[in-house]
C-alpha cells in the first residue's frame, strides 16, 4: 500500500508541474469526497498552494510529495474506499495525453518552444 500511496503523490506532483491543476483538483476532489467538508477545502487549497510554489521554485518537489503521500496515507486509514481512486492514479502517468490549456507569452528573437520566455535568448545557430 506504501508503493500506491507514494505513486499517487508522486503523480500528483508531477501533473502540477506539468501544468494540470485541474486534473490534480480532479484526482483530489474524488480521493477526499468521503471525507469532512473540512478535509475536502482543506485539501483543494493544499493543491493550489502547492501549485504556486512548485512553479515558483518556493517548494521543493521531494517535500511536496512526501507531505502528499502523509495525506494519502491518513486519509486511507479512515476512508479505506479511497485506495481504489489511490490506485488509479498512482497507475497513470501525467503524460496521458491529456491537454494543457494555458497562456504563452513569448518576447524576443528566437525558437519558442511551450513555457513563458522573455527577454533575448539568443541567436539560432545553424550549423
Amino acid at each position: 500500500m506504501a508503493e500506491i500511496i507514494t505513486g499517487a503523490a508522486g503523480s500528483l506532483v508531477a501533473y502540477s508541474l506539468n501544468g494540470q491543476v485541474d486534473a490534480v483538483r480532479g484526482w483530489v476532489g474524488k480521493i477526499f469526497k468521503a471525507g469532512s467538508k473540512e478535509e475536502q477545502s482543506l485539501s483543494l487549497r493544499s493543491v493550489e498552494s502547492d501549485a504556486i510554489a512548485l512553479s515558483r521554485g518556493q517548494a521543493n518537489e521531494a517535500d511536496v510529495k512526501a507531505r502528499w503521500a502523509i495525506l494519502l496515507a491518513s486519509h486511507v486509514a479512515e476512508h479505506p474506499e479511497a485506495l481504489q481512486v489511490i490506485n488509479d492514479l498512482a497507475s497513470r502517468s501525467s503524460e496521458s495525453g491529456a491537454m494543457v490549456i494555458g497562456v504563452q507569452r513569448n518576447e524576443g528573437s528566437g525558437i519558442f518552444i511551450g513555457r513563458d520566455m522573455s527577454g533575448n535568448i539568443g541567436e539560432f545557430d545553424r550549423k
